[in-house]
Formats: C-alpha cells, structure tokens, sequence
C-alpha cells in the first residue's frame, strides 16, 4: 500500500485551493434555467395527453370536466411554413372548434361520436401539415 504523507504546508495549499473553488463557484446569484418555450409541438403533446385523460373519461362514462384546456395559441411554430395563413387561419379555426368542445364538454355528457369528431379534425390537420403524429392522435378515436 503506498504512503502518502503530506507536509502541513501542502495540506493548507490543498484546503485553501479547494476552498477558492468552492468560493468561485458558489458566489453570485445561482443561475436560472430558462423557460421552455412553449412550441407548437410542445403544446401538441400536451393537447394529445389532455385528450388522452378525455378519451378515457368519455369511455368509462364518466363526467369530463376541463379547467385549463391546452390552447395552440400561446404557441411558437419551430417550422417557417407554420407562420403561413392558410395554417394560421386553420389553426384559429381549429382552435375555436376545440374551445367549444371544451365549453360543451363541461356542460353536458360528451359521447364518442364528438370526441371522435375533435380528434377527425386534428387527423385532417396533420395530414395537410405534419403528418408525423397521426399514427398516435389515431390512437385517440374512441372505436
């Protein structure tokens, strides 16, 4: 087993370095993490989750209340072609349609067939702009 023996001065020369360094690194205000940006895509798979809970709900016949529906509108678009009017005013369209499900979720029973309805209409969309999710959003349609 090898020896190690330090002298008093190297071991105050290793206790003060290490302390400079915690010193350095500790000091000033700790840093804050930025916030997420919320991108369309971020709100899309929260929307999906949210649908997911809905989807459950509706199948079990349970009453399906949404205090915070994920909205799009709050969203950055990661993609350019996303900034075009024809998907803004797809999205808007989209976003009203969604909104009153919502409202008419929370007022009466929502069956298959309109939740069925809100989910053809998210299809619809990624097939004319982003068809990447559509396997999963099929997954949503209450058979």
């Amino acid at each position: 087993m090898p020896d190690f023996r330090f002298s008093s001065l190297s071991l105050i020369v290793i206790v003060m370095m290490t302390a400079a360094v915690f010193l350095v690194a500790c000091s000033g205000e700790p840093e804050q993490p930025e916030p997420e940006e919320l991108t369309l895509s971020v709100l899309m798979a929260q929307r999906t989750a949210q649908m997911a809970q809905i989807r459950n709900l509706v199948v079990s016949g349970d009453e399906v209340v949404v205090e915070h529906p994920v909205l799009f509108e709050e969203g950055v678009p990661s993609d350019e072609r996303y900034l075009q009017e024809d998907f803004i005013s797809a999205q808007q369209a989209f976003e009203e349609e969604y909104a009153a499900f919502i409202r008419k979720m929370n007022d009466v029973r929502v069956d298959a067939e309109k939740f069925n309805a809100v989910v053809s209409s998210c299809i619809d969309c990624h097939e004319r702009y982003c068809p990447g999710p559509i396997r999963v959003i099929n997954n949503l349609v209450i058979r």
